[in-house]
This record gives structure tokens, sequence and C-alpha cells, in this order.
């Protein structure tokens, strides 16, 4: 499919059904672009567009394409006030389109932080609350009856053992666990291992012309690549944010920047806006990038709900029978908790409160990030320290039932000879229990990246490995 302007969006007819559409968003990134700038600054858009953009599994790309508009919007509005003065038409109509864009991304991240907070979950055919609950207990106590359960499930099914577990540390490895297995990922071509190949300073070199589209280099989106591209990507906004005196944000935000050039000469304007314009281009990629990686993220999630799921749900069915007094005890005291009140010993985090520029420590912001692309919402909280005290962060993330919470304090001078930051939790839970604590932030990743009924029984081994005699009991 060709390259669409926003124009072009603005043109389809009317009746352009909800189906036609999610087949327009998913043709390519610049497509799906398009599509919502014309959305947020046209008018006359097919209906379908705004209803197939407000769907859950669209949103945060939206919200990720209006980010990058406005980043793009920003310098175009500098470069017309500079080259045609601050009244001119193509002033007027950039800086509308602005406005436009900005007023549509508040919008919409008002309405995901609202629809997070009553979003359903299920798992697998436990659609009742009181059952998952319960068998959640019973998998937690009897956990190597039913870990040999799902196994005879998954024989008899024949699923790939491969399959029941994928490598997700990096995007890299689950392409290569996918290509493996049979799971949904791009064939690999000459091009993508010639780059995979290169060192980093090389790479960088590729992805600046891609920026610039001199010339573009598509296969950077490839699945393989994606870690390394994002890494690149970020190294370039560092280097251009250090020529523009800036301080580095993580996605190279431009919203708070002063893009004043007034005062310059000539050249030294065009070259600050031509670095700005860079800049932005570096975030769109960078979103792009981001976009890309979550896709990827949850069409793998799909594909095992859809391969394992019957597994799960008939080994869990299996153990129900084999200890039916067990479970029945169980649903009772699923019952009186869910009667009981709520609990409330770590609140729910907010979606998209991020703050890049608070002085946090760069790995909470990293967590938080790798979170919310694999479906989480997620948040840092930072505490100034005061009187000895260093400070402290916080990542707090949700997704559905399960919470995730990583915590930082901060070193004194003195102590340890530097002001870094130390890790101090991390931990999993499913709400209604104890958090189970982590060894390592790699383990927290691990299980955040897995469909949510997995989710919830690697917690359960988790917890029992840590309780003893629960494992006893089984």
């Amino acid at each position: 499919m060709p390259k669409l302007r926003p124009r072009d969006i603005a043109a389809l007819p009317k009746d352009t059904t909800p189906e036609q559409i999610a087949v327009l968003l998913g043709s390519s990134y610049d497509n799906f672009c398009s599509c919502v700038v014309a959305e947020a600054t046209r008018k006359g858009t097919p209906p379908a567009l705004r209803q197939v953009l407000r769907l859950p599994e669209w949103r945060d790309d939206w919200i990720d394409a209006l980010t990058g508009a406005e980043a793009n919007l920003q310098v175009a509005v500098l470069r017309a006030r500079y080259e045609d003065g601050p009244h001119a038409v193509r002033v007027r109509n950039n800086t509308e389109a602005l406005t436009a864009v900005r007023t549509r991304l508040h919008k919409v991240r008002a309405h995901a932080k609202r629809e997070s907070r009553g979003r359903p979950h299920t798992y697998g055919t436990d659609n009742d609350p009181i059952v998952r609950a319960a068998t959640k207990k019973l998998i937690g106590v009897y956990f190597a009856e039913y870990r040999q359960m799902f196994v005879a499930a998954a024989d008899a099914a024949g699923v790939d053992p491969a399959a029941r577990r994928a490598d997700s540390d990096t995007t890299e490895l689950m392409t290569l666990w996918a290509l493996q297995v049979g799971a949904p990922a791009q064939p690999l071509t000459d091009r993508v291992r010639k780059l995979a190949a290169l060192p980093d300073f090389d790479l960088d070199q590729v992805v600046a012309r891609d920026v610039q589209q001199e010339p573009e280099e598509p296969d950077l989106t490839h699945t393989l690549l994606l870690d390394r591209w994002g890494e690149s990507l970020d190294r370039l906004a560092q280097n251009t944010a250090d020529l523009l005196g800036l301080p580095h944000r993580p996605m190279a935000a431009l919203a708070d920047v002063d893009l004043t050039v007034a005062g310059l000469d000539q050249d030294t304007a065009y070259r600050r806006i031509n670095q700005f314009r860079f800049l932005a281009h570096v975030q769109q990629r960078w979103l792009e990038q981001k976009t890309l990686t979550r896709r990827f993220r949850r069409q793998i999630a799909d594909w095992q709900n859809v391969t394992l799921g019957p597994v799960y749900a008939a080994a869990r069915d299996e153990l129900r029978r084999a200890y039916p007094d067990e479970f029945q005890q169980a649903l009772e005291q699923a019952r009186e908790g869910q009667a009981g009140p709520p609990s409330v010993d770590v609140p729910a985090p907010r979606p998209g409160a991020l703050h890049p520029s608070s002085p946090v420590p760069q790995a909470a912001q990293v967590l938080a990030e790798k979170l919310t692309a694999a479906g989480w919402d997620a948040r840092v909280d930072h505490q100034p320290g005061g009187d000895g005290d260093g400070g402290q962060a916080r990542v707090d993330a949700a997704r559905g039932d399960a919470l995730l919470r990583a915590a930082y304090k901060r070193r004194n001078k003195g102590h340890g000879g530097g002001k870094g930051w130390n890790l101090m939790f991390v931990g999993v839970r499913v709400r209604g229990e104890g958090f189970v604590r982590l060894p390592k932030v790699s383990d927290a990743l691990d299980l955040a990246v897995l469909p949510e009924m997995e989710f919830a029984e690697r917690v359960a081994e988790y917890r029992a490995s840590q309780d003893s005699p629960a494992v006893s009991r089984g």
C-alpha cells in the first residue's frame, strides 16, 4: 500500500468500515500516523476511524503517534515563524494543527486513564473472579502436581515444549524463539543479518541516514533489530541534545523545550532549526520503534493465549477435579475475601504519569517504559531526600489483577563514595495476596511479558519456592 497523507485519509468515503480502517492502520506506521493526524486536524474523516482508534489494542499507539506529531508540528511552527513572520498563513495553519493535535492528545490520555481503571480482564475460561481466585490458591498449594498436569496436557495437545516459555528478555531473543516454535515472526533476510552484525558506530550511521531519509532503511523495523535500533536512536538523541545545549530526555521530548531562535544570525538559526527538526524525527522513529515492539509482544502474547490457553484450562480443570474438597474450601475463602474491604496496600498507578525530567534513576525510567510497552500502566514516583536522606524512587505498575513494584534508594556522598541509586526491592503480586520478592529486575520483566493467566501461575511458582510449608503440602 502506498504512503498516504492526512488529506488522503480525510478524502476516504464516509462509509468506510471499521474492518477497512483496521487494515489501513496496520498497513504501515507512516499510514497509521497519517490517519492519526487526519483524525485530529481534519474534518470529514470516516466516523469509523475514531471508533477503531479508541479500541484498547490501538490506544497506546494512538497516543505515541500524536506525541510524534506534536513534536514535528512544533518545529514546523518554529520554521514558519522564522521564515514568514509571526502572522503568516503558514504559521496560522501549523499552529492550528498543533493545537488540534495537543487537544486530541490530552483527551486520548484522559480517556485511556479512565478506561484502564475499569478494564475487564479474564484468565482463559475462568471468567468468574471467585473461581479464578480459588484456582490460584489451589495452584499455589499443589504446584508440583499442577505443573505435571500442564506438561501432560501440552503433550496431549501436541504443543512444542519450547512454546511454553518465550525468551522475552529482548525482542531479538523473542524473535529467534518465535522463528523456532512457529510463532508469528518476520523471516530473516540477508540485509537484516548484515545490519545485526554491524558495530554500534556503523549502525548509528545507518540509523541517522534513515532518520533523514537518505535513504530510508525499512529493515531497521525488523523485530530482530528493534532493541538495537532503539538504543541507536537514543544515542542520536543524546548527541543532538548536547549540540543544542539541552538536557537529555527519554524519547527526546520536545514538548517543554524552548525552541526560540530569536537574536541568532541566519546560519546559526537555520542550523538550530535543522537540529530541532532532526531531534523531532529521531523522536518519531523512536515512537515507531516503541509501537512496533509493543505490537510484536502483543502478537506473541495473543499467539500464546490461543496455543496454550486450552492447555492451561485443561490443567486447571484436572487440578480442581483432583482436589474437590480443597477447591470448595478455597471457593469459600475467596467469597469471604471478596465480601471484605478492598486491598489498599498498593495504590493503583496512574497510567502515563511518567516524569522524565525528574532526577530519578535511569533504571527506573527504563523499567517503566518497558512495562508500558508490555501493556502495563506504569508510573515513576520520586521523593527527594533531605537531612541525610538521599531520596527514594519507585516504579508502580498494574495490569488487571497483577501489580509490580520496584523501589530504589539514593546514596548520599560519603556513603559508598558516590550519589548513585541502589535497588532496594522488586516484586510482583496478584491482587488480594502479598508481594512476592524477586531476585532481579530482569525476573520481573520476564514475568511482565507473559499472558495474564501464565503470569498468575508463575507468581504462584515463585511463592511456592519461597514458602516451604506450601511446597511440602503439594
